[in-house]
């Protein structure tokens, strides 16, 4: 004699910057860790009828410049400018920028009704850089060309220096049922809009229990990754984070019964284990 029911069993996890068990890929970044032996899918059997991952709640600082080093090199005639990492409007990197160039302290000029920049000096010149992207124009070297007054180059997008729109929170070593149209990955498991500002607290609460299945299992590791809109890694800057975890699991479970005892009830011989 036997019964069939569904076991439904759930884990949380609190994922952190710290702690005897996980791997930081790139230092104090915090964007890109490997946590080991966490088993949130701790085993492959017949048994298991499917598992899913949600994200409970997450507070993250506001910690990532608009300006660092991955995007803050801008090259005039051969001459770079490193601009200090940090948080800046239109008006300060302007004034950052003519003030740190050796042509002239007026070379950068702001449209204030259009938001774009314009570079300009009376001799050519040509300029190139990892900050031009954030400035407003494509990566690449671009020659200044003379417009009947001066030697100019005109920026085709207004300024935009907010690093990032969302944070974008992958598990590479899960197959989701995500997909991410920019890249092509399944392993997005959640974008959090930055609707806070610098040096505050973006906290994130899943109101809706949002869950998404794990297509992949067993897992006994678990690899993060937080990334910005550019694909790129988010860098907090050493600011500590907390990110919890919800890993649902349901099983497909049986019980075996064999004669019945002295009181006329059934005994119980075998469960079925859902996890091993």
């Amino acid at each position: 004699m036997s019964t069939s029911f569904v076991l439904t069993r759930t884990k949380q996890v609190i994922l952190g910057t710290s702690g005897p068990n996980i791997e930081l890929h790139n230092g104090e970044m915090f964007s890109n860790i490997i946590y080991r032996n966490v088993n949130i899918v701790p085993s492959d059997r017949p048994n298991l009828l499917y598992a899913s991952i949600k994200i409970t709640h997450c507070e993250l600082p506001y910690s990532f410049y608009g300006v660092d080093e991955s995007n803050n090199r801008i090259t005039i005639n051969g001459s770079n400018i490193d601009v200090p990492s940090g948080f800046y409007t239109a008006y300060t990197l302007r004034d950052y920028i003519n003030n740190a160039n050796a042509l002239s302290t007026t070379l950068l000029v702001l449209n204030t009704s259009t938001g774009k920049y314009r570079i300009e000096h009376g001799n050519a010149f040509t300029i190139s850089g990892t900050l031009l992207p954030a400035m407003g124009l494509e990566a690449g070297t671009y020659p200044a060309v003379w417009n009947g007054t001066v030697f100019a180059i005109e920026f085709t997008k207004a300024v935009n220096l907010i690093r990032t729109r969302s944070l974008y929170i992958h598990f590479p070593n899960l197959v989701l049922d995500s997909i991410d149209t920019r890249t092509g990955g399944v392993s997005c498991l959640k974008s959090i809009q930055v609707n806070q500002p610098p040096f505050s607290i973006i906290n994130y609460q899943n109101s809706e229990s949002n869950e998404m299945l794990v297509n992949n299992f067993p897992v006994k590791d678990l690899n993060l990754e937080i990334r910005a809109d550019d694909n790129t890694f988010v860098n907090f800057q050493g600011q500590a984070w907390t990110i919890a975890l919800e890993v649902k699991t349901v099983w497909s479970m049986v019980k075996l019964y064999g004669p019945f005892d002295f009181s006329g009830q059934p005994a119980i011989l075998d469960t079925a284990e859902g996890e091993g």
